[in-house]
């Protein structure tokens, strides 16, 4: 029953697993704010409108960061969390449970999917 840490190779190549995807979701996140942007600049009647839609790369980039983070640590093995590489990420995180790290990386998600969600809605009516 008791996992054995993973050879330290092994957690270096997925604490660069979990960096990329982290960062491969901010990139989307700020690509989906620059179409947001050009989807809704013509529509901006002032200039604070016009600095609240400048703001949304800023805005996207984190929240796509927070998502790809959450959903490589939900996706992390027991074994590499339990490492010293593994131990760095969960104090992000701010906790030293697995089990609640994982609930809070899921409730993270969880309202990083409706925040991109309620975007998504508010680009598409034009409600933004």
């Amino acid at each position: 029953m008791n996992e054995q840490p993973p050879e330290h190779s092994e957690t270096d190549a997925y604490s660069r697993k979990l960096t990329r995807t982290a960062f491969a979701f901010a990139v989307f996140g700020v690509m989906g704010a620059l179409i947001t942007i050009g989807i809704q600049y013509s529509s901006v009647d002032s200039f604070s409108d016009a600095k609240a839609l400048f703001l949304s790369p800023f805005t996207f980039g984190a929240a796509g960061w927070f998502l790809g983070f959450s959903f490589a640590f939900l996706c992390a093995p027991t074994s590499y969390l339990q490492s010293p590489s593994g131990q760095k990420w969960m104090e992000l995180v701010g906790t030293n449970s697995i089990s609640g790290a994982r609930v809070v990386c899921a409730v993270l998600t969880m309202i990083t999917v409706g925040f991109f969600g309620v975007l998504v809605w508010a680009t598409i009516t034009g409600q933004f």
